[in-house]
């Protein structure tokens, strides 16, 4: 969706840095974080609401891909910041 600046961000044109982008997924940190690592990890295909992912068949693998990434990305910046 062109409008959708989650969709612009995941088709990287937007200057927002991706702390981790494959075909599925792009994980970014919050522009008003609030807490310390306040990072959202985002499918790359447009999903309007959270309503429309029961409406889908691969929303489990999705899900449990976002998990995995969002857990990574915890794991490498607790260790950078130690």
């Amino acid at each position: 969706m062109a409008s959708c600046i989650f969709c612009q961000i995941a088709r990287s044109e937007t200057s927002t840095k991706l702390l981790h982008s494959d075909e599925k997924v792009v994980a970014f940190q919050d522009i008003n974080p609030s807490a310390y690592r306040h990072y959202l990890v985002i499918p790359v295909d447009h999903i309007a609401s959270v309503r429309d992912l029961w409406r889908r068949t691969t929303n489990y693998a999705l899900a449990t891909h976002m998990l995995t990434v969002r857990q990574t990305i915890l794991h490498k910046d607790a260790q950078q910041s130690k």
